[in-house]
């Protein structure tokens, strides 16, 4: 996109390019900040926790989301109860994880289709359950083992974005918090 801004004089195509040169660097900075999260997780650094309510931050993850998803053809429900749900954890590092599993939702739902996120506790009240159920495509069972192996696509011809880090990154950034992900296809 850059050589292209360079070789281009219609102002429209010039704003084009510079469009996708910023998307593409946007990208990179991404995936750079989930790659320093990640080794910094590998180390052993801790996370700087706190306590937050969990509500707040699904509530506003749901806000942002649908806010983004604007122009998309899809649907975004939430199943949120009304109340305080405190835990100890790094409110950044938790929407950033969450955050990949809904990008991750959204890829690969169709229009028309929809997203749903959930927050509730399990029966025993010791456990906060995130669920992001979405209508779309599902998860082959040959893939299944493979999703949380860094760079492992599914998609070998690359016709999605993505990097294949969205959902090990989310996977360590849940387990730093004595979580863990379950999918099911």
């Amino acid at each position: 996109s850059m050589y292209l801004l360079t070789r281009t004089e219609d102002m429209a195509q010039r704003h084009r390019h510079i469009e996708k040169a910023e998307a593409q660097i946007k990208h990179i900075a991404h995936l750079i900040e989930i790659l320093t999260t990640m080794t910094r997780l590998d180390s052993g650094t801790p996370l700087e926790t706190r306590p937050l309510n969990l509500v707040e931050l699904v509530n506003e993850l749901v806000f942002t989301v649908r806010w983004e998803a604007r122009h998309e053809d899809l649907t975004m429900n939430a199943e949120i109860p009304h109340v305080r749900l405190m835990i100890h954890g790094d409110a950044e590092q938790l929407q950033a994880a969450l955050r990949r599993l809904v990008e991750n939702a959204q890829r690969y739902t169709p229009n028309g289709g929809s997203i749903t996120i959930a927050l509730s506790v399990s029966v025993d009240q010791r456990q906060a359950i995130i669920e992001i159920r979405d209508t779309g495509v599902g998860i082959s069972p040959e893939a299944l083992p493979h999703i949380f192996e860094r760079f492992w696509r599914a998609d070998h011809a690359h016709t999605t974005p993505g990097f294949g880090i969205g959902l090990p990154f989310a996977q360590k950034i849940i387990a730093a918090h004595g979580g863990k992900i379950d999918i099911a296809a």
